[in-house]
């Protein structure tokens, strides 16, 4: 049975909308979800790439990621022990850590790790991460490589949402309401300048750094003695590369927001958006007003389950 072959039943909340094309989902794909109804008795996770132009799926413990738009170029990746994979994302690569034919990062979150992979097109890439795939051309073989990059996730903190910068800096939303940073490099005089790794220098550090302690305590305290923070967990992250901003917004709808620099600031957090406005709704979601279509100054726009929207600004404390 193919994907195609499927119906739904008729909602009124879809008349009128008309998908202009359906993209199948490979058969290799289809074939794992041998369960009674074509279930599968495996966690399930699913998302895109739209950066490489690729979907991806987890099956328990297993990554696979395809070509959605011709539902072809199959790959597969498997966690160590009997981790889940619960989330995947994708970032440019950092600048000096790859060999140049690395075009992207893959970000793979499972119930106790988080690994990098490399991805390297089969052929020279045309352009950078990001652009659409009208100028870039779609990328017709991809591969991923191990980096040695792994490092180990608290299981009690679930990794869901996570946000890209323009220059490879990658965040993730935890469960307990911190905001992570991924933060990887090489390590300059090895002496192991004649093995083949996709790396330029070896070995490579990788850390998950929590951006919402103090540096001070993260340093000096332990987890289990600096004290876990009783937040909502983080739900979405917008990442404004034009003004060096990161946002984040919980399940509690308070919002914050960071300036990154060479560094990272939290310049302004707020609970009570939506006292005023909407009280009976909550805040689901947050996008970035591009300063070339911004008006009055507005810079992010959140939207709440009843349909309203929030106009934000940052302004100036008097």
């Amino acid at each position: 049975t193919q994907s195609r072959d499927y119906s739904f039943p008729a909602s009124p909340l879809k008349c009128g909308l008309h998908p202009p094309k359906l993209h199948v989902l490979p058969d290799a794909i289809l074939g794992l979800f041998d369960g009674p109804g074509g279930t599968s008795p495996k966690p399930t996770f699913m998302g895109l790439l739209p950066g490489i132009g690729r979907a991806w799926l987890a099956l328990g413990g297993r990554m696979y990621i395809w070509d959605w738009a011709t539902a072809g170029d199959v790959c597969c990746w498997e966690s160590a022990g009997e981790d889940t994979v619960v989330h995947v994302t994708v970032a440019r690569p950092r600048p000096g850590v790859f060999v140049e034919s690395v075009i992207a990062v893959l970000v793979v979150i499972t119930t106790g790790s988080l690994t990098l992979l490399a991805c390297q097109e089969g052929r020279p890439a045309t352009s950078p991460l990001g652009t659409s795939q009208q100028q870039q051309g779609r990328l017709e073989e991809l591969s991923m490589q191990a980096t040695g990059m792994t490092v180990d996730v608290d299981d009690e903190v679930a990794l869901l949402t996570s946000g890209c910068t323009a220059d490879g800096r990658i965040f993730l939303g935890g469960s307990d309401g911190c905001l992570y940073e991924v933060e990887y490099r090489g390590q300059v005089g090895t002496g192991l300048s004649w093995l083949p790794p996709l790396w330029r220098q070896s070995p490579v550090r990788c850390q998950l750094v929590n951006r919402s302690r103090s540096a001070l305590v993260a340093a000096l305290l332990p987890g289990f003695l600096a004290g876990r923070r009783s937040a909502a967990p983080i739900t979405r992250i917008a990442v404004d590369d034009a003004r060096g901003l990161v946002w984040w917004v919980d399940e509690a709808s308070a919002v914050s927001v960071a300036a990154l620099g060479t560094g990272f600031s939290l310049i302004a957090h707020s609970r009570d958006l939506l006292e005023q406005t909407s009280p009976v709704s909550s805040i689901v979601t947050i996008d970035i007003v591009p300063p070339s279509v911004s008006q009055r100054h507005i810079q992010a726009v959140a939207t709440c389950t009843n349909g309203t929207r929030l106009y934000l600004s940052l302004l100036p404390r008097h």
